[in-house]
């Protein structure tokens, strides 16, 4: 009989308030979460966040963000996160390919988040298998692989108007941080019509950086401006600094510059 697999064990942030980035071994690598309410919002953080090891060199990593503008939005991102680890830890027990256990699970965490009535969430995974990294995703929250140069290697497509858009050629990045259509969501967990975009397998180099967050980075800083951070230094240093920066473009923009106050969840993650 061979042996029980060792027990996945799970980290979540979920509605969190981290004051500081948190720090912790995974997945053969070291990953960074924080997550913290809007500044002066008075409601419960509607964003998620989650990191789990599969073995000795595996993980996955993830983020949700409640749609604010409907019910419940604190809720389905917790829900849709609880609801993606769970079926990738029953997948792992009985021997399920990895794939097929996070697809169960964005599935499952559509399912969730439809029982509550009338909520959506948008949901973003990394699956960190040795040193290839593959993208899950449903929505606008956003997940980046970065070189030690500071070269996007990966980003994943925002389900929404504008970031089709950027996709087809029609507007620059810069154009669509100001869209009027930027927060209208063409696909989310939460609907009968969800649909899952799965990457091809990238290729980790020695430094690169995983990425991701919710729409609290991205509406307030460029991806160049997220890469040039991502690129030089520690870990817990990059995520510090991202998570500042986005809160002081929240509170005071300057001239042209991109600006919204939301709440921010944001891992990233290295191989060590």
């Amino acid at each position: 009989m061979s042996p029980a697999p060792a027990p996945l064990r799970a980290h979540y942030w979920c509605n969190a308030d981290t004051s500081e980035p948190v720090s912790l071994a995974v997945g053969g690598g070291a990953a960074v979460a924080f997550n913290r309410p809007a500044p002066g919002s008075r409601r419960t953080n509607q964003d998620s966040a989650g990191a789990v090891a599969i073995g000795g060199d595996s993980a996955l990593l993830a983020v949700a963000d409640g749609a604010g503008g409907l019910p419940k939005g604190d809720r389905a991102s917790r829900a849709a996160i609880h609801a993606l680890f769970r079926a990738v830890r029953e997948a792992e027990r009985s021997d399920v390919a990895r794939r097929e256990g996070i697809l169960t699970g964005f599935d499952r965490a559509n399912g969730a988040v439809r029982r509550l009535g009338g909520a959506a969430s948008t949901l973003v995974a990394v699956s960190v298998v040795g040193r290839t990294a593959r993208t899950y995703h449903v929505g606008d929250s956003t997940a980046l692989i970065v070189t030690s140069r500071g070269v996007v290697r990966l980003q994943t497509i925002d389900h929404s108007p504008a970031g089709y858009a950027v996709e087809a050629g029609e507007i620059d990045a810069s154009e669509a941080m100001h869209h009027d259509a930027r927060h209208v969501l063409l696909n989310s967990l939460g609907s009968s019509t969800m649909r899952i975009e799965v990457s091809s397998r990238v290729k980790l180099g020695r430094r690169d950086t995983v990425v991701l967050a919710s729409d609290g980075l991205f509406d307030n800083l460029t991806v160049d401006e997220v890469a040039d951070v991502a690129r030089r230094r520690s870990l817990e240093a990059v995520v510090a600094s991202l998570a500042s920066r986005a809160r002081e473009r929240m509170l005071a923009a300057g001239d042209g510059e991109p600006s919204k106050i939301d709440d921010l969840a944001l891992i990233a993650y290295r191989r060590t």
